[in-house]
């Protein structure tokens, strides 16, 4: 089975670590590059926190590439469950971990035209990094297979009464790279919920055999953010298996205007909301409805012996 090309664009953040974690253990994809862009915390701590994760998951060879500092036009602004690092309160050895000399969105294009039209972008934190490859390079959205988002909701946000948290710190770049037409996988809070994981769920999946770095580092996360939906490793799993997940398809647009519905991801479910303006020539979003708890676990059961020492 030939492997999927992705670039992997994250915050890391507690539930990023798992998605990373996940990605990396799956003979389905071969991670080109990973990138950073702030959101659960500053882009040094979150730079800091992928290059510690690079580390302790022996990913010699993928590039690791640092994005922009701030959102493309709406103010940083850090609110995070994910404790002082970003990843509570651990500190990874980064020890010998160099960073790309390229940018996130220049890596992305370079990455983009090397695939042939193969690469996938999985985005898990705020769109900035994916905005800006987009302005800066028009011809890159005739490059890309497939966007998944970690992101929106079809109901209610969790940072406004409607805006999820990564849409909400970057509206505009979600607009730019809604609006590509480029097909989109949008995994948002409303799917998230059954596939909440609590310390003792974690510790009954864990192999005696899993590497004891590994082990540490992911006992005392699950310590720290338990009995949370790990909502960018929902998004890698949701990609992985078809079945995770019950699937709709809906226009999706994203709310840059209002400050009352700021970062809001506005779905069409009923396919007659004329505002969107360009009818069927935009194509739908793939909107995951819902997940499998059962499915979410053995998932996580199979990664854990990936890294057995």
């Amino acid at each position: 089975m030939n492997k999927r090309p992705v670039i992997f664009d994250t915050d890391p953040g507690v539930d990023d670590f798992f998605a990373w974690m996940l990605l990396n253990a799956s003979d389905q994809f071969d991670i080109k590059a990973v990138t950073t862009v702030p959101g659960n915390q500053t882009l040094e701590a979150v730079t800091r926190n992928a290059k510690g994760i690079y580390k302790l998951f022996n990913m010699h060879g993928v590039r690791l590439a640092q994005g922009s500092p701030r959102h493309m036009i709406k103010a940083l602004d850090i609110h995070s469950g994910h404790g002082p690092t970003g990843l509570g309160n651990i500190t990874l050895d980064t020890t010998g971990v160099e960073l790309d000399e390229y940018r996130a969105w220049d890596v992305i294009y370079q990455e983009a035209v090397k695939a042939g039209g193969e690469l996938e972008l999985i985005a898990v934190g705020p769109l900035t990094n994916l905005g800006i490859a987009f302005f800066k390079y028009p011809d890159l959205k005739g490059m890309i297979k497939q966007i998944t988002v970690m992101g929106g909701t079809t109901e209610e946000g969790n940072m406004s009464p409607f805006g999820e948290a990564n849409i909400y710190h970057d509206p505009h770049a979600a607009k730019i790279v809604f609006d590509t037409g480029i097909p989109i996988v949008m995994v948002g809070l409303n799917a998230l919920a059954p596939c909440a994981m609590t310390k003792e769920d974690m510790l009954k999946l864990m192999p005696e055999c899993l590497d004891s770095d590994v082990r540490a580092v992911c006992t005392d996360l699950v310590e720290f953010r338990g009995g949370y939906p790990f909502c960018d490793a929902v998004t890698v799993a949701a990609i992985m298996d078809d079945r995770f997940a019950e699937w709709a398809e809906y226009g999706v647009e994203i709310e840059t205007r209002s400050p009352l519905t700021w970062g809001a991801t506005i779905c069409d479910k009923n396919g007659s909301y004329r505002y969107f303006g360009d009818g069927d020539e935009r194509p739908k979003v793939k909107v995951a409805i819902t997940s499998d708890r059962v499915l979410f676990f053995e998932m996580f059961r199979e990664m854990f012996t990936h890294y057995c020492g």
